[in-house]
């Protein structure tokens, strides 16, 4: 029987997730040298190409052809597996850490009774890391990013949480580790500090290290922007197409105008909208009865769970959700429409052609 243990963080989404990765990923070869595996594939910083073989074994196939493209298919996935099984063998490796906020769902009540005999299989000891976050900072962060790619505001389960946390209780694990994602209650009011000090080794835990900002938030009236854009919104004097050839991503552009752009904030919930993001949850007790987690200034319930979902979902407007500054927002338009604007030189070429140099030419000094 094997001693190898794994470390297996599963997010949940919009947890900090991709900072613990790049952390990780970073620290990887040091970490290696010192017998704790963090596999890299390709150019990823993180394990989702791992996720496809987990589906495979439940009989769940990938929600969606561009999911697909991105995650790669079950046979690949598998053959990933199997690279990281023949390595942390041939080597002398104790600990490997696997990281993907999808494995949450690989692990949920419909799933884990598949994924955990594969994963009790090849690891002597397997410790599960999971972190929380309160549902309304959940919410608008997973809306956030919606927006950004053109998609709807996400409806998570009522019981988002307990369906997983639970089951992977039951699953025959070494041990659960359950996180609260709140600054003030991570160690060094960081994920990747609370993460080395819960799982790692003591004589390792400083090796892994906070890494710049990856993922930006950007304001409402970016979101509200960008929601139009996506939509096809004619009102605006410019599409989507536009901002392709600044930007690989369309939202980069809006993001690096939004910093420039004066009044730039964090976006916040409206008070329905946050009332009804934690009436949705109907397992916040157990979270606190169960995991001792309790989320700050949570509203008294107005709405049975089933029916704030319901009406959550009925709201699919950035300005439904969100205050939006109107007059920021016109300003965030023009200023956007200044720097996609083409521009020619006397030879017909693109004038200042990075997202960078136009910035730093059409907007106002000010706006630095």
């Amino acid at each position: 029987m094997t001693t190898k243990r794994l470390i297996m963080h599963i997010g949940h989404p919009k947890t900090g997730s991709t900072t613990l990765q790049d952390a990780l990923k970073a620290a990887s070869k040091t970490l290696r040298k010192n017998g704790v595996f963090y596999p890299l594939i390709g150019a990823d910083n993180n394990h989702k190409r791992l996720q496809p073989y987990l589906n495979a074994l439940s009989g769940t196939e990938t929600k969606s052809a561009d999911s697909a493209r991105n995650l790669g298919t079950p046979e690949e996935s598998q053959s990933h597996w199997e690279r990281i099984f023949t390595d942390m063998c041939a080597e002398d490796i104790e600990t490997v850490i696997l990281s993907y906020e999808g494995f949450y769902s690989a692990l949920n009540s419909k799933r884990v009774q598949f994924s955990a005999p594969f994963l009790n299989e090849h690891f002597g000891e397997i410790d599960v890391c999971g972190y929380v976050r309160d549902p309304s900072g959940h919410f608008l962060s997973a809306a956030q990013q919606g927006t950004k790619h053109g998609r709807n505001f996400p409806v998570f389960p009522c019981s988002f949480r307990r369906n997983t946390l639970e089951a992977a209780a039951g699953a025959g694990f070494h041990r659960l580790v359950v996180r609260p994602f709140d600054r003030r209650e991570l160690i060094g009011e960081s994920i990747v500090t609370d993460f080395a000090h819960h799982c790692l080794p003591k004589e390792l835990q400083t090796v892994v290290q906070d890494p710049p900002p990856s993922n930006t938030s950007i304001s409402a009236e970016a979101m509200m922007l960008l929601q139009k854009l996506h939509r096809g919104d004619d009102s605006l004097p410019f599409d989507i197409a536009a901002l392709a050839p600044l930007a690989p991503l369309p939202y980069r552009v809006i993001e690096a105008v939004d910093r420039h752009t004066p009044g730039q904030n964090r976006p916040v919930l409206l008070p329905q909208a946050r009332q009804l993001a934690f009436d949705m949850a109907d397992d916040l007790d157990w979270l606190a009865d169960t995991h001792a987690i309790r989320f700050p200034n949570r509203p008294d319930r107005v709405h049975e769970p089933a029916a704030a979902q319901e009406r959550l979902s009925r709201l699919t407007d950035v300005a439904q959700i969100c205050p939006v500054d109107q007059d920021r927002y016109q300003l965030l338009c023009q200023n956007v429409h200044q720097v996609v604007r083409p521009r020619r030189n006397f030879f017909g070429r693109p004038k200042n052609p990075s997202l960078k140099a136009r910035i730093a030419k059409y907007l106002p000094a000010r706006n630095s």
